[in-house]
């Protein structure tokens, strides 16, 4: 049987060709939007790694332990829509996280006499969360090594997705391992979920202490995370799902409102700290 040709290719080949590339373009879409739906009905149970320290998750230290999470994604290279600004947003993230640096170092001078506990972290994200700076007590020397992380552009450098349920998780795992009784977990995103487990889901676990280390002989619970979430140049509502389940939210769309809102939540924090 004999193939008709065009153009000097026979037809079945260009058939072939075609459909090659209509596949290759819905697996990519598929690994690109590769997340899982909302269930509320379901029992979604974060799972800790085998480094896990249960000991650590059962000491409460009077403190509070911080990590703030960027988002890294692709869309953060994009300025912000008001028009403020015509710089990249991840630029803009960069330089409003050294002026919370700074606000907390001025903040631990002035209260360094105190017997207040005070643990900093940061962690970016895009397809997956990616420690920055590991949590750990801030002191003096502290805030020049995390200067040194803020202000190098290169470690906000957009790509990829963006992972907020697999950053929830993270973010969890190492607070509950903080050793203090104040345990704040901050995402700066300006989009949606797009990559990884569905946050509504991990979210529930958190408020519900389900993960793979609590067992009733040995509870680990995480309830006693706070997480808040600053919507960066997106209308905060996108996370009202989530404020309804358990977390803060407000937004910002330029530099000065991501610090204030970055500040508000620390001096919220710090609040409930001292009036223990």
């Amino acid at each position: 049987m004999s193939s008709k040709k065009m153009g000097g290719m026979p037809i079945v080949v260009i058939i072939l060709i075609i459909g090659g590339i209509f596949v290759a373009n819905i697996s990519k879409c598929s690994k690109n939007k590769n997340f899982s739906t909302y269930n509320p009905a379901g029992k979604y149970q974060i799972t800790f790694g085998d480094d896990f320290k249960k000991g650590l998750a059962s000491e409460d230290n009077l403190g509070l332990s911080v990590l703030i999470a960027i988002d890294c994604s692709g869309s953060m290279y994009d300025p912000p829509s008001d028009g403020t600004d015509n710089r990249e947003k991840y630029r803009i993230a960069s330089e409003s996280l050294t002026e919370i640096v700074n606000f907390l170092e001025n903040f631990y001078k002035s209260n360094k006499d105190d017997t207040l506990l005070l643990k900093l972290g940061i962690l970016r994200f895009s397809d997956n969360p990616e420690v920055l700076y590991e949590l750990k007590e801030i002191n003096l020397k502290s805030f020049d090594e995390i200067r040194q992380i803020t202000e190098n552009i290169e470690n906000f450098k957009p790509t990829g997705a963006t992972a907020i349920g697999k950053t929830l998780e993270k973010g969890t795992e190492i607070l509950t391992q903080s050793q203090t009784i104040f345990k704040s977990l901050i995402i700066v995103s300006d989009g949606q979920n797009t990559s990884g487990v569905d946050p509504r889901n991990v979210l529930s676990a958190i408020v519900e202490s389900r993960n793979n280390k609590n067992t009733p002989d040995f509870p680990v619970l995480t309830n006693s995370v706070l997480v808040s979430f600053v919507g960066f140049d997106i209308d905060s509502s996108v996370f009202s799902e989530l404020h309804n389940i358990g977390s803060r939210i407000t937004s910002a769309s330029n530099k000065e409102e991501l610090i204030e809102s970055l500040k508000n939540i620390f001096l919220a924090d710090i609040t409930k700290l001292e009036a223990k």
